[in-house]
């Protein structure tokens, strides 16, 4: 009685062990290395947004937990930028959204546009001939630079 309850044990424990590995997705699957983003620019002063196109941006990563764009402040600077500088559009608000699937994007995209599309605004669809964001390096941490303060 003793030894079957042992090899029984025995063969539960391995069962779940081999069954962790054989369904284990990152064993088998290397990391997803890209995103797909696209861009939205409103004004608080006219009735014009702007979409980018869906863009997908190898080699770029969301962060693990908050699934957040590393870089979007800077990226969102990208099309504020080129609206400034090539349509002479000031005073806009840009915002770029991420996501790990082009589904998940695309979703995200016809959320947002029907929300424009349904208040009449005038909505501006941009070509990736007009625009497309470039990757943001991450920056290399810097050396702590030491300054000494005297007390008058």
């Amino acid at each position: 009685m003793k030894r079957n309850f042992i090899l029984t044990l025995i063969v539960l424990v391995s069962a779940c062990v081999f069954s962790s590995f054989s369904g284990s997705d990152a064993v088998l699957k290397k990391p997803r290395t890209g995103v797909y983003v696209f861009g939205f620019s409103a004004s608080f002063t006219d009735s014009t947004v702007y979409f980018t196109p869906i863009q997908y941006l190898d080699g770029v990563v969301l962060e693990k937990k908050t699934k957040f764009l590393p870089g979007a402040p800077e990226m969102s600077y990208q099309l504020k930028d080129y609206l400034e500088q090539q349509r002479g559009e000031k005073n806009r608000v840009c915002a770029i959204f991420a996501d790990e699937t082009k589904a998940k994007a695309e979703k995200h995209f016809i959320n947002v546009r029907k929300r424009y599309l349904n208040q009449k605004m005038n909505v501006v669809f941009l070509t990736e001939q007009e625009f497309q964001y470039q990757k943001i390096q991450p920056e290399a941490p810097a050396a702590e630079e030491t300054t000494e303060t005297t007390n008058p």
